[in-house]
């Protein structure tokens, strides 16, 4: 019983430790991803190049046999998709990459619509500038410049996941704002070895200090 009381104390701490510690990667650890790109340089132009551009209607572009779209804060590339150039959306996005000013992201299908800061993406995966942290994901949806929710994901702070920690989640809602976040059925593996799981829990997201349960 001792055995068990103690297991389950090393648990919890491990939890606080991984969860409610500043989400950041570890100098000895930092993960050398070939996503990070430059920050896209501010600009009130938008370039488009394309393979083959079709016009579809007066704002209507169909971009095929691979596309680049610059937009004010934004720079979107891949296969295929489809822009408005009214709406600033860029739609039907196959085998994409965006880079923007707060995070990257490669993923299999897509869209955006920059005038609205809305974003979905599909089984992808994402690095937020400012953490160092990779989030694979089943579905991204960005409802504003700085709100996320990751459907179906891991992240982790280190390359060599034996070294550091990695969580799995259902669902990870993230102010990027705010730098705060909540978990939902998460997973914790810490060297590789499972040691917690929990159906809720909030975590601070940035190394700024804020206040707060478990912050």
């Amino acid at each position: 019983m001792k055995i068990m009381i103690r297991s389950f104390v090393c648990s919890v701490y491990l939890l606080a430790v991984c969860v409610t510690y500043p989400i950041q990667a570890n100098d000895e650890c930092l993960i050398n991803h070939d996503l990070m790109d430059e920050i896209p340089s501010l600009n009130n132009q938008t370039t488009i190049n394309a393979g083959s551009i079709q016009v579809l209607n007066d704002s209507t572009l169909e971009l095929r046999n691979g596309f680049e779209i610059k937009l004010e804060d934004l720079h979107v590339n891949g296969d295929q998709a489809v822009f408005n150039e009214n709406k600033k959306s860029i739609n039907e996005i196959l085998n994409g990459f965006i880079s923007g000013q707060n995070y990257v992201s490669k993923f299999e299908k897509g869209s955006i619509n920059s005038l609205a800061d809305e974003a979905i993406l599909e089984s992808g995966e994402v690095l937020f500038r400012n953490r160092n942290i990779k989030f694979e994901f089943k579905e991204l949806k960005e409802s504003t410049r700085d709100k996320f929710k990751i459907i179906n994901t891991s992240f982790t702070s280190c390359a060599d996941t034996q070294k550091g920690w990695i969580v799995t989640a259902d669902e990870v809602q993230l102010n990027d704002e705010s730098g705060r976040g909540i978990l939902k059925n998460l997973r914790v593996k810490l060297f590789n070895t499972t040691v917690f799981g929990f159906p809720v829990i909030p975590f601070t997201a940035t190394d700024k200090r804020t206040s707060g349960f478990l912050e």
